[in-house]
């Protein structure tokens, strides 16, 4: 993935003249700085875009997704650990699930506040819990890289398509 970029920003978008979506721009720092001092300055006016088939639906659907994948994912990574209780019987739980649901529903709130996507617990979890995390200071450490990676967002953005697909191929997407 690296050298099909690296090679993608030295040959340019033009050079292999194919007729293919092959097209690799070097990163713009920039674009990085102008996107935040516009943060917060778009705003949509409530009552001119209500209506139930434009709003009531679409956050039902949210809603249903949100729900369905938080809970698929809670139970997914606390089987991983060996969390859930009296696996496979009646009594079956898993402690600690419903303050998972309250800070991706407070998340979620505030995420829509600031013009964001729904917060639902990832995959991400995994690689915690695969190297032995039990508590949430996987998921702060884990917190603390995606930060740190910000910075680096224009790089990321010049990654061309085609040099991410072998790897989304190995993934299995």
């Amino acid at each position: 993935m690296v050298a099909l970029t690296v090679t993608g920003w030295v040959l340019g978008p033009d050079v292999l003249d194919l007729d293919l979506a092959i097209h690799a721009e070097t990163p713009k720092f920039g674009q990085w700085l102008s996107m935040w001092s516009k943060f917060g300055s778009n705003y949509v006016s409530f009552a001119e875009h209500f209506s139930v088939a434009k709003t009531v639906v679409p956050s039902v659907s949210l809603y249903l997704i949100s729900l369905f994948d938080v809970g698929g994912i809670t139970y997914a990574v606390a089987s991983a650990a060996g969390l859930v209780r009296a696996k496979g019987t009646a009594e079956e739980s898993l402690p600690g699930a419903h303050g998972v649901f309250v800070a991706c529903g407070l998340g979620s709130m505030l995420a829509a506040v600031l013009g964001c996507s729904p917060v639902i617990a990832l995959g991400e979890s995994f690689a915690g819990v695969a190297v032995g995390g039990r508590t949430g200071l996987t998921a702060i450490f884990n917190a603390l890289f995606f930060a740190l990676a910000l910075p680096l967002a224009p790089v990321f953005g010049a990654v061309p398509e085609f040099a991410s697909a072998p790897v989304l191929v190995l993934l299995g997407v």
